[in-house]
């Protein structure tokens, strides 16, 4: 009889057992449906976002483009050797630009992705880097009236990356720190040895700054901060996205602080060129996807 008992009440258990790991398991199917559910919408309206965003980012200097180009076609003989087709010009020539560098962020971002993309490695000095991006960030920060500190060690040993990707990686940052700085602020580029082997750069701003949700946000494809200093400004907002994903095939590592109406301070590592890579000059290295 005890014997009976026994083995009814353990098949009770077992039967119960499998019960509530099946109710378990369909819980745990359950929250992850909702949790890709979810995940899916924000991807999906992320990108709508990114697509609204780029409406207006292409259609504004096309407008330019052509509509200038109206104008110059249209006026009247006699008007035509004044200064007003010098000034079109220039208009068109802006508009050009800032149209290609649309262009480009989305093909950046699209090879990125992909991971159809390679760098070219080799041993550079990082003034030489610096000193051609802050020359090609200059007429932005110029514009604004912002004043640029630039402090590289002249011990600093060279690093080993692509010189073109680490260019654009300064110039997408000093832009960045430009575009959310009022006029009259204070811009700043520093590298030095982080620890042996290891270089850190850094870009720093007394900007609008970002609370820690802003900056998880900033550092998503196709999202953008809207801020004080952004509304009106142009761009994709591809650019901190950008950056990261070179540092990262570089091997480095990027990190922000920030604080609203204090500030940012963006910080990338590199590794430092050793004798070997010296001497094999420069090496080609495949994107990770």
């Amino acid at each position: 009889m005890q014997t009976r008992n026994r083995n009814k009440s353990q098949s009770l258990l077992s039967s119960y057992t499998a019960d509530l790991g099946q109710m378990i398991s369909r819980r745990r199917a359950e929250a992850a449906l909702r949790a890709a559910a979810v995940e899916s919408a924000m991807a999906s309206r992320a990108k709508s976002e990114f697509l609204a965003n780029m409406s207006h980012e292409l259609r504004t200097p096309l407008n330019a483009i052509i509509g200038f180009g109206e104008m110059i076609e249209h006026l009247a003989p006699e008007k035509r050797s004044a200064g007003k087709p010098r000034q079109y010009a220039e208009y068109i020539s802006h508009a050009g630009r800032h149209l290609l560098e649309v262009v480009n962020d989305i093909l950046n971002i699209s090879e990125i992705e992909s991971g159809n993309f390679s760098l070219t490695l080799q041993p550079l000095d990082m003034r030489d880097v610096v000193g051609s991006a802050v020359l090609l960030a200059q007429r932005r920060i110029e514009q604004k009236r912002q004043t640029l500190d630039v402090h590289v060690s002249d011990q600093l040993p060279n690093v080993l990356g692509d010189e073109l990707r680490l260019k654009q990686i300064l110039i997408n940052l000093l832009s960045n720190a430009s575009k959310f700085t009022g006029e009259g602020g204070r811009l700043c580029v520093a590298a030095q040895m982080d620890e042996p082997g290891i270089i850190a750069v850094a870009v720093a701003d007394t900007g609008c700054g970002m609370t820690p949700d802003e900056i998880e946000r900033a550092l998503e494809p196709f999202a953008q901060i809207r801020s004080t200093y952004s509304r009106n400004e142009e761009g994709t907002g591809l650019g901190l996205t950008i950056a990261k994903a070179l540092v990262l095939q570089h091997g480095g590592k990027l990190n922000i602080r920030s604080q609203p109406k204090v500030g940012t301070t963006v910080t990338f590592t590199l590794p430092a060129a050793t004798e070997e890579s010296r001497k094999s000059g420069g090496v080609a290295a495949r994107s990770r996807p």
